[in-house]
C-alpha cells in the first residue's frame, strides 16, 4: 500500500512537471514567435512595429480592400494614396517569398477580424517556391534592400513534401518561429520591448524606397510571340483555389493583378495567369502588358532595384491607375466610417505623407477635408 501511494505521489509529480513544462514551452514559442517577427520603423512612433501582422490590429470590419502578395505587392500599391484620393481603406498583408499555403493562411486569419468587399491577389506569389540559396548556402533575398525582412526559413523546406510544406504554412501563419529563426542574431533592445502590436503600421504594409535603378531592358522583358506557359507547382495550384473559394464563402469579389516587374515576370507567367483567370471568371489586369493603364511608367526612374521593384515614383503612378479599376471596374465607394475612424486614416495619412514624401501635414489635410466633402455630402 505505501508503495502504491509513493507511486501515486510520484506520478502526479511528474504530471505535473510535465504540465508547468509545456505552459512555459508554450508561453515562450508564442513569444518567440513575435519578437522573431521581422519588424519596421513605424512613421508615427519612430519604433519597430511588426508589418506583417500590424494590419490585424485595424478595427473591426473598417477594410474594404486586402492585397495579398509578396515583394512586388507591397512596393507597388499605395493604401494611403487609395485613401486620400478615393476614401477607399485598403491594406496589404503579404510578405517576401510568400508561398500559395501562406498567402491563403494569411487570408484565412485576416478575414476573421475584416468583411472586405474586394481581396486582390498579386499573383507573382502564384510562381514562389520558397527561398533561394547560393552555393555557400546563403540565402539570396527577393528586395536587397529589406534583409531585415528577409524570411531565413531553413533549407529543409526546399527538401519537404506537400503535406509537409502545407503543415508549416498552417503552423507559420500563427506562431512563425521556425520561419524567423534567422533573426536571433538581428535582434535589437528596442525590439525586445516592442513585442506586440498595438497599432496599425501607418502606411498600411505599403514599403516606401526613394532609391532609383533603372531596369536597362526596356520593354523587350514581354515578348508577345511567345505562347508558352509557365507551369504552376501542384500545391501552389492547390491553394490558389482554396483562396477562390475561402472568397465566395466569404462573399468577397476575388481580382488579380500583377505588379510591372521586368526582373521577375515574362509572357510565359502571363499566359498561365490569363487561363487561369478566364477559366476562373476572375478580372485581371497585368501591368506589364497594359502598359497603356500607366503611359507616364518610366523603366529608367521608377524602379528601386533594376526592375525587380518598383521606388516612390513607380508605386505612385501604378496606384492611381488602381483607383480608377476600384471605382470604375469594380464599383467601389468611399469607405463607410465613423467620424472617429475616418479621423484615424486621416491622422495616419498625414504621418505618412510627411514622413515619407515631405509633404506638410497641413497640405495633406486640405486635401483630404476637400476630398471627403465631395465623398460624403
Amino acid at each position: 500500500m505505501m508503495t502504491f501511494m509513493k507511486n501515486k505521489k510520484k506520478n502526479l509529480c511528474g504530471l505535473r512537471n510535465a504540465l508547468i513544462f509545456t505552459i512555459i514551452f508554450i508561453f515562450l514559442f508564442v513569444t518567440a514567435s513575435n519578437v522573431l517577427l521581422p519588424k519596421v520603423k513605424d512613421d508615427a512612433t519612430n519604433k519597430p512595429i511588426n508589418m506583417i501582422r500590424s494590419c490585424d490590429v485595424l478595427e473591426k470590419d473598417t477594410v474594404d480592400v486586402v492585397i495579398l502578395g509578396n515583394s512586388n505587392a507591397y512596393r507597388g500599391i499605395n493604401p494611403m494614396k487609395i485613401w486620400m484620393d478615393c476614401g477607399i481603406t485598403s491594406c496589404l498583408i503579404g510578405h517576401s517569398f510568400i508561398s500559395e499555403p501562406e498567402a491563403y493562411h494569411r487570408a484565412k486569419n485576416f478575414l476573421d477580424n475584416q468583411s472586405p468587399k474586394l481581396l486582390v491577389l498579386e499573383t507573382d506569389c502564384l510562381f514562389d517556391t520558397g527561398n533561394t540559396f547560393d552555393e555557400q548556402g546563403k540565402l539570396i533575398y527577393e528586395d536587397e534592400e529589406d534583409k531585415e525582412i528577409g524570411f531565413g526559413i531553413s533549407k529543409i523546406k526546399n527538401k519537404l513534401d506537400d503535406t509537409e510544406e502545407e503543415i508549416l504554412a498552417a503552423l507559420d501563419s500563427k506562431y512563425p518561429t521556425i520561419k524567423f529563426n534567422y533573426r536571433w542574431k538581428q535582434l535589437t533592445l528596442k525590439e525586445l520591448t516592442n513585442v506586440t502590436t498595438k497599432r496599425a503600421f501607418t502606411s498600411r504594409g505599403f514599403l516606401t524606397s526613394k532609391h532609383v535603378k533603372p531596369f536597362v531592358y526596356g520593354d523587350t522583358y514581354m515578348d508577345k510571340k511567345d505562347k508558352a506557359k509557365e507551369p504552376i507547382d501542384s500545391l501552389h495550384s492547390k491553394y490558389f483555389y482554396k483562396i477562390i473559394d475561402l472568397c465566395n464563402e466569404k462573399d468577397i469579389k476575388l481580382v488579380l493583378v500583377t505588379m510591372p516587374s521586368g526582373y521577375s515576370w515574362n509572357m510565359r507567367k502571363h499566359n498561365t495567369v490569363s487561363e487561369l483567370a478566364k477559366e476562373n471568371n476572375l478580372s485581371y489586369i497585368d501591368f506589364n502588358t497594359r502598359t497603356d493603364l500607366i503611359p507616364t511608367f518610366d523603366w529608367t526612374k521608377d524602379t528601386k532595384d533594376e526592375g525587380l521593384h518598383l521606388n516612390n515614383t513607380g508605386a505612385s503612378k501604378v496606384t492611381a491607375s488602381y483607383e480608377k479599376l476600384l471605382k470604375n471596374e469594380y464599383g467601389l465607394k468611399p469607405t463607410e466610417l465613423t467620424d472617429e475612424q475616418r479621423e484615424v486614416w486621416n491622422k495616419d495619412t498625414e504621418i505618412f505623407c510627411e514622413n515619407n514624401f515631405n509633404f506638410p501635414k497641413e497640405k495633406t489635410r486640405k486635401i483630404l477635408e476637400k476630398n471627403q466633402r465631395k465623398f460624403y455630402k
